[in-house]
């Protein structure tokens, strides 16, 4: 029997109470879709853990060495298959792609400079082009660099 409109709004101030005045319990009661899934996965790897171990058991009483290496390859797989998470729950690493390198000012970094080799050999007459402090490209490696080259300049002596 499906509920009236004045129970549906009086069921949904009584969820807003409910998490306005403890959250962390509202937020277990919400119903997770993924548990049931992952709940499955955990039993199903667990079942194949001791499938797998009771291989390995059996092939030690029995001295069967193959019987023992699919037992400890059905452990590992249990293990995965129990850790492991659905394609669909993977995390989206944000993979650089061509946005970015537009972002950046060039197409596949075309666009970049690299300071080391700006500037052409030593004693070429050129000065090498630093870029400002704060700038997009400085960070560790350039400083790491720019040090590199400091300590260059004074073992030569110029």
């Amino acid at each position: 029997m499906p509920l009236s409109e004045q129970e549906r709004r009086a069921l949904e101030e009584l969820e807003a109470q409910l998490s306005a005045e403890d959250p962390k319990f509202a937020s277990t009661m919400v119903s997770d879709p993924n548990r049931a899934r992952r709940r499955r996965r955990v039993l199903l790897g667990v079942l194949a853990l001791a499938a797998g171990l009771a291989l390995v058991v059996l092939a030690v009483t029995t001295r069967q060495t193959w019987l023992g290496a699919i037992g400890f390859l059905g452990m590992v797989f249990g293990v995965t298959y129990a850790v492991g998470t659905d394609a669909d729950q993977r995390p989206d690493l944000h993979v650089v792609g061509s946005s970015s390198a537009q972002r950046a000012g060039g197409s596949g970094g075309a666009g970049r400079s690299f300071p080391s080799v700006q500037g052409g050999f030593p004693g070429s007459g050129k000065a090498k082009a630093k870029p400002a402090r704060g700038a997009s490209n400085s960070g560790f490696m350039q400083r790491l660099e720019e040090r590199w080259d400091r300590r260059r300049r004074e073992s030569q002596g110029w």
